[in-house]
């Protein structure tokens, strides 16, 4: 009888210490019986496994890339998933908050997101193994960069935005109708006066209005450089020079492409090479508004293809700077970069419809 009594009080503050441990009141409840039955079973003393977690990189104020490797020297049953689990406070686990990076052994990488602006997080690698059991790897932190929430255009659109190593720009593409101090950007569907345009002019793709609320608007050159101003008081159109330190930090040119590019195929075609949308910018496939004007040809082309963008570093400058990306590459080209292939710039490409995104100032 003591012996009973005796096993149930242990068994009651296993449970006591544990809840606290495993249930922060602010933190999601366990998603299901299954985990629960996976933490409280994830005591491993077999010395069968090596886990790593590597330190953050790329931190943004809503994203995070964390990489980590498992190293198994057999025995205790295969990886049947793996992953990044994290949340406010010390000691993360699987039924918090988890980012899973399919299963079997060696090194991998996870972006978080969903994270709040300054604020610390925690972070470990963890595997489940084919048995149930969970086993961690060493715990970082790290801070997410300072939050600058929205910005209104003069339409009434509103854009989140994110903080990408001090440089905070919207996470959508521009849709306004109407330059900073309310004059109207003209609508130009007809394709002779779209290649004739000599100056700002919007359109939607393939004049279709149900394409804005995913892609935005098209834009002429003239229209990102007029004198009223196409962005928001405190916001402008994204410099050559801020493309080109985005692109260094998030390793050059021939790989920036796959940082910034949404993940999956929801507005990218097949294969979308590389993309991991890592610093949140979430880049589109929009395609854009080809135009000539000495030929007075303009046309629609390359949605789920290629996302293009101008990069406006003056007013009424002359150099119609823009840059793109594209399904089958990680790499980012346009008139700047270093591609072997530009300049690509000529005087009717200003007459060209391409996505727009604003950075702070």
């Amino acid at each position: 009888m003591k012996k009973t009594i005796s096993v149930l009080a242990l068994t009651l503050v296993f449970f006591s210490c544990s809840k606290t441990e495993l249930f922060d009141p602010s933190e999601p409840l366990p998603e299901s019986e299954l985990e629960l039955e996976l933490e409280l079973g994830s005591n491993l003393k077999s010395g069968d496994m090596a886990i790593t977690t590597d330190a953050a990189t790329f931190v943004t104020s809503a994203t995070a890339t964390i990489g980590g490797d498992v190293q198994t020297s057999g025995g205790g049953g295969s990886i049947a998933e793996k992953g990044i689990c994290f949340r406010k406070n010390p000691n993360p686990k699987i039924i918090h908050n988890k980012v899973i990076s399919g299963s079997g052994s060696g090194s991998f990488t996870c972006v978080l997101s969903g994270l709040k602006g300054d604020t610390v997080y925690h972070a470990r690698a963890y595997v489940i193994k084919s048995n149930g059991n969970v086993k961690y790897g060493n715990e970082i932190t790290f801070t997410a960069l300072t939050d600058y929430g929205t910005v209104t255009d003069a339409s009434g659109n509103v854009y989140h935005s994110i903080n990408i190593n001090g440089q905070v720009w919207t996470v959508k593409n521009l849709k306004t109708k109407k330059y900073r101090d309310g004059t109207d950007i003209p609508k130009v569907s007809n394709d002779v006066a779209w290649a004739s345009q000599t100056s700002g002019a919007f359109c939607n793709y393939d004049n279709d209005a149900s394409n804005v609320s995913t892609y935005g608007r098209l834009y002429n050159w003239f229209a990102v450089t007029d004198y009223h101003n196409i962005a928001p008081v405190g916001w402008h159109v994204a410099t050559s020079s801020e493309v080109t330190a985005l692109l260094n930090y998030l390793g050059g040119w021939y790989t920036a492409g796959g940082e910034l590019k949404e993940a999956g195929f929801a507005h990218w075609g097949s294969p979308n090479t590389g993309a991991v949308n890592s610093v949140g910018l979430t880049a589109l496939s929009g395609g854009y508004r080809s135009a000539d004007s000495n030929t007075i040809i303009s046309a629609y082309t390359k949605i789920g293809v290629q996302g293009r963008f101008w990069a406006s570093y003056t007013p009424g400058g002359a150099s119609a700077d823009y840059f793109y990306m594209q399904k089958s590459a990680t790499s980012v080209m346009g008139s700047f970069t270093a591609d072997g292939i530009g300049p690509w710039f000529n005087p009717y490409d200003k007459c060209n419809g391409y996505s727009v995104r604003l950075v702070k100032d």
